[in-house]
């Protein structure tokens, strides 16, 4: 049997030892991806905030993780990564886990109407989150769209 390449543009048949074959299916994968990162859409970026940063966005779009502490109403009141209380206002698709990440709109500087909920299970590492916060609202700001 010929070994070939089998890559999302066409099957390259060609006789290739196996480091090749290997490569040439990174090199498949590597270009596939590259293909995804251009089709991303960066017209509506969200800012990586805790309750302390979201005074600073808004009206505009942002992204935050919360403990949730409590629902009511369509609204979820939750313990932000820098433990400061923030309230989401929307209406999850689904029931929430113990963490869990929401994109919207900063309403106010203490509440976020959300309308892209995601969960994350119930242990999640807050101290990194919000360094990450910190980092994307300070000295490496350019890095983050």
């Amino acid at each position: 049997m010929i070994p070939f390449v089998d890559c999302s543009f066409g099957t390259l048949i060609l006789p290739l030892s196996k480091t090749a074959r290997s490569f040439d299916r990174f090199d498949c994968h590597f270009r596939r991806t590259l293909r995804s990162l251009n089709q991303m859409d960066t017209s509506n970026p969200s800012v990586f905030v805790n309750a302390e940063l979201l005074r600073l966005y808004v009206g505009r779009r942002v992204r935050a993780v919360i403990q949730v502490l409590s629902e009511s109403n369509g609204v979820v009141f939750g313990k932000s990564t820098d433990d400061n209380q923030i309230t989401v206002k929307g209406s999850p698709p689904f029931p929430l886990s113990k963490f869990v990440e929401v994109i919207g709109i900063a309403d106010t500087d203490k509440s976020i109407r959300a309308d892209v909920w995601t969960n994350f299970g119930d242990s999640f590492d807050t101290s990194t989150f919000n360094q990450l916060c910190l980092f994307a609202n300070g000295e490496f700001k350019p890095l983050f769209i």
